[in-house]
């Protein structure tokens, strides 16, 4: 069968991929503002009354896999088992001054471990180096 064979791969160079499209930057970036902005996204409550401008993404990366249909229970894993929390992010999000990349082993998700220290992380370097606010918040 061709699924059980080995496929010999020459090692040729592949040419760096180049994302020249603004268009593509746009959306990713519009959806990282969208994850602090909007009040669905997972990062909205970390972010909540910010006096800058912040975009980012939250995430968990599982540590240890479970059966289909079993439910995640934390508690009942080994504390090196559990998921590690991630967040990258930057601010303001139209001029950034700061770019933070957040990853807390085994302590749960990006959204409720991660974004809060990206933002103590934020305020903290905006107390030092203020920026000229647009006065908007995060509702």
């Amino acid at each position: 069968k061709k699924e059980d064979q080995i496929t010999q791969l020459n090692n040729e160079e592949k040419p760096p991929v180049v994302l020249n499209n603004e268009d593509n930057w746009r959306i990713a970036i519009d959806a990282m503002h969208n994850t602090v902005k909007k009040t669905t996204g997972t990062a909205h409550r970390a972010f909540k009354g910010a006096t800058y401008d912040p975009a980012g993404k939250t995430g968990t990366a599982q540590v240890v896999s479970i059966d289909q249909g079993e439910r995640y229970d934390a508690d009942a894993l080994k504390e090196r088992q559990r998921d590690n929390a991630i967040y990258v992010g930057f601010a303001p999000y139209n001029n950034p001054q700061i770019v933070v990349s957040i990853v807390v082993e085994n302590t749960g998700g990006g959204s409720s471990v991660g974004a809060p220290i990206a933002r103590q992380l934020m305020d903290y370097y905006f107390a030092a180096n203020p920026i000229q606010s647009s006065g908007s918040k995060v509702p």
